[in-house]
Formats: C-alpha cells, structure tokens, sequence
C-alpha cells in the first residue's frame, strides 16, 4: 500500500500524501472530534464550538503526508508552509479521504459504523449497556 500522489510547484518544492485513508490518520481525526461528541436519545450531538477543525485538519494532512520538500513532517514546519500549498494539499486529501468517513468507535468498544449507518446504530448501542 505505498500509494502516494504528489503535488509540484514551479519553485521546485513538492509535496507527497497517500491516496489512501490510513488507519492511523483516521484514528487521530476522530479521537479528536470524539472529545466534544455525545449521544442524546437516537442523536449524535457534536459541539462544533469546541471542536477543533484546524486541528483536525492538520492531523489529517499530516497524518497522510508520506514526504515533503520543506524539511521534516511536523507540525512546527507545517507551519511555514505556504498557505495555499497547505489548501491545496487539504482539499486533495478530503476527496481522497473521503471526509474521512470511517467507523466511529467509543473507548468502550461501540462502534457506530461509518457516518452514514449513524442514526440506525445508535438505539442499538443503548440496548447493549
């Protein structure tokens, strides 16, 4: 599973990500959306408020960048990138990412499926309690 697409720019810089979601970028984004979620009745309440989206949007393209030409593939050199290589890098991965789409599950083992299986899985993890 080495997939990797790469982004070059006229100056020479470049820019690599895999074209596949993996499992640990699809752990670290929703553990950090999973702090500010709870489940009310057969709903999932998110506080949008509180939650992180830069965050969890640079732990997604950092999670999937394999390489870069800027120097290590860090947070602190993320933050010197050019903002619109940053934006360009990030919309690619949310296609190829799916808006990472994946199997939600709490500490405790329930698991919620992917988003779209959601609203049906939640009365089901109450029974199970």
């Amino acid at each position: 599973m080495g997939d990797t697409e790469r982004f070059s720019w006229p100056d020479g810089s470049w820019w690599e990500i895999r074209t596949y979601l993996s499992h640990g970028t699809a752990r670290r984004v929703r553990e950090s959306m999973q702090r500010e979620m709870k489940i009310v009745g057969e709903a999932i309440e998110i506080d949008w408020g509180k939650v992180d989206l830069h965050g969890m949007n640079e732990t997604m393209v950092l999670s999937g960048t394999t390489a870069w030409s800027y120097g290590s593939v860090d947070k602190e050199t993320l933050n010197d990138v050019p903002e619109e290589r940053y934006l360009e890098v990030l919309q690619r991965a949310n296609v190829l990412y799916g808006g990472l789409a994946a199997p939600l599950v709490f500490s405790d083992g329930r698991n919620l499926g992917k988003p779209s299986s959601w609203p049906s899985r939640v009365a089901s993890l109450f029974r199970r309690r």
